[in-house]
């Protein structure tokens, strides 16, 4: 899972910069006076700014008159798409965007292939297949796919879902920016879920490190006694983590080795829907649609 310029620790500027300048017909248009497409541009800007940005940034890289980044910027802050730290007077995303990437994600125009996506792993692994993001700092359930077997685990979209002890929420942390990592971390100690569970910053530091370097997350019962879970990424046109895939299954017919048996095809379905995203990885799709064979 190679990628030239992945940034692990988050935002990629670099993939932003382009943003001032694409070809007429992308962003732009023969009459760019349009205050919409400006406002979406600076919109684009804060959401993939791995941090909290400048307005004075923003404008340099849009090429926006100060005075018409400074009465976007507001509109937008007043309809709470983004919000500007009273202390810092920098931009981020506000709760309205957030609110309204989560609905396009789950019923935009690639819902319809992930969903099919899933539902063909759920089938093959005989686990639950669940689509988690990151929302304000927290971990959520935003698609699942339950289990063909009989005994299956009960989650919903309301079930709160802990970034120290669950697959999707450590693999998300992990690659999450770092200031939000950091933030998250000083809230430590974490509540101790089961006997497994990590509690300590300098626990989860190391943990982190791990799923980084190995590229996917395991929660062998440490969110719930008798369940484990497999998560790896799923990553946007700048190789970024944006989302994570992950199986889940009662231990008892879903052992942590059995699930590292289905590594492959976990990584082959998040490739392909990555793909869907604007991830290109070679033969991504088809390697989804012909999985690796289990080991058994």
């Amino acid at each position: 899972m190679e990628q030239s310029k992945h940034h692990p620790e988050g935002g990629n500027r670099a993939a932003l910069r382009p943003l001032a300048a694409r070809p007429r017909g992308d962003w732009w248009c023969e009459d760019e006076i349009s205050p919409v497409l400006k406002a979406l541009r600076l919109l684009a800007y804060i959401a993939h700014s791995g941090e909290p940005v400048a307005l004075s940034e923003i404008t340099r890289a849009l090429g926006l008159p100060k005075p018409t980044s400074h009465r976007l910027a507001g509109m937008l802050e007043r309809a709470r798409f983004v919000q500007k730290d009273p202390l810092t007077s920098r931009y981020s995303v506000g709760a309205k965007l957030e609110d309204v990437a989560l609905v396009a994600l789950r019923n935009g125009a690639r819902a319809h292939t992930r969903r099919f996506l899933m539902q063909d792993l759920a089938e093959r692994a005989g686990a639950r297949v669940n689509f988690a993001i990151l929302k304000s700092g927290k971990p959520m359930l935003v698609e699942w796919v339950e289990s063909v077997s009989v005994i299956r685990v009960d989650l919903t979209a309301e079930t709160p879902v802990p970034a120290h002890c669950s697959a999707s929420g450590k693999l998300l942390m992990a690659f999450a920016p770092e200031a939000i990592r950091e933030r998250f971390l000083k809230s430590a100690p974490f509540k101790a879920l089961t006997k497994s569970t990590i509690t300590s910053a300098k626990g989860l530091e190391r943990e982190f490190e791990v799923i980084r370097r190995r590229g996917y997350s395991e929660d062998n019962q440490e969110f719930l006694s008798g369940v484990c879970c497999l998560a790896v990424p799923v990553r946007n046109g700048a190789g970024d983590a944006v989302a994570g895939l992950a199986l889940m299954a009662p231990a008892i017919g879903f052992s942590l080795a059995k699930a590292r048996r289905c590594l492959p095809e976990l990584r082959a379905c998040a490739d392909a829907i990555s793909a869907e995203y604007g991830w290109h990885l070679p033969d991504a799709r088809n390697r989804a649609r012909t999985p690796a064979r289990r080991q058994r």
